[in-house]
């Protein structure tokens, strides 16, 4: 492992804070975890787990709000957690990855002290989460998940999961349902037409695996139109990160059901 100053057992004490926000019709708090701890006693490795989810707490009934909370932390966490309301959930979360962290360095670290394993990795990992509103259509309320790990090597793991949901009931509208019967190819084609304006540059664009792109579910609604996002390796190389594709509502009502 490389030399580093010593990081000591515990960096940044964990710190929650709530706050309230007003998005639209709903009321929404914001719960945010921060810990930095060291793999061992002595270590130089150490683990960075940073947790900031918004939620809605009123707005709207209240089987609704429990829906999208349990939907939220579902997202977030990928059913690695049993909690469903937000702040346990986080804790819970982060406790949990600060166990497998641990686990993961201590076994590596035995093997390399018994010569079983001549490769030991450095092993300062980051581990983001963060979830927010992010615009809204008639009564619909777009959510992203936005994640990021890094274990290690040249590249972390990113990505964006976009939902939307129908506040009266706080149920999630999937594609099938937002768009009508059969508009898919219609789609496809505006959003191949509007992808290479979305990219940063021409070259950028040039190094895309896919230019006819299609829907893929993981969109979201705002004032400005439908987003849809790719995330890295979809449609192209690592490093252009998740890439966005705005239909602007003019273009796009006509395809819309609800």
């Amino acid at each position: 492992m490389k030399a580093r100053k010593l990081l000591g057992i515990i960096l940044l004490a964990s710190v929650a804070i709530v706050g309230c926000n007003k998005v639209k019709d709903l009321e929404t708090k914001v719960y945010e975890k921060t810990v930095v701890e060291a793999a061992a006693p002595g270590a130089p490795d150490s683990l960075s787990v940073n947790v900031k989810l918004e939620y809605p707490v009123a707005g709207t009934v209240s089987t609704a709000l429990t829906k999208m909370v349990s939907t939220i932390v579902g997202r977030s966490f990928e059913g690695t957690v049993q909690a469903t309301d937000i702040e346990s959930a986080v804790e819970d979360y982060v406790d949990s990855t600060l166990k497998s962290y641990k686990t993961t360095y201590a076994e590596i670290s035995r093997k390399g002290e018994e010569g079983t394993d001549s490769y030991i990795p450095e092993m300062s990992w980051e581990d983001n989460i963060s979830g927010e509103f992010v615009g809204f259509y008639k009564n619909f309320a777009s959510y992203l998940v936005t994640a990021y790990s890094y274990e290690g090597g040249a590249n972390g793991l990113s990505g964006v999961i976009a939902m939307v949901f129908d506040t009266a009931t706080g149920e999630i509208v999937p594609e099938s349902r937002f768009f009508k019967e059969g508009v898919s190819s219609e789609v496809a084609a505006l959003l191949s037409a509007r992808l290479e304006e979305s990219m940063p540059d021409a070259e950028s664009y040039e190094t895309l695996f896919v230019k006819d792109i299609a829907p893929n579910g993981n969109f979201y609604v705002s004032d400005k139109g439908v987003t849809y996002l790719y995330n890295p390796m979809d449609i192209g190389p690592h490093s252009l990160g998740t890439i966005c594709v705005t239909l602007p509502w003019e273009d796009v009502t006509k395809y819309v059901a609800l």
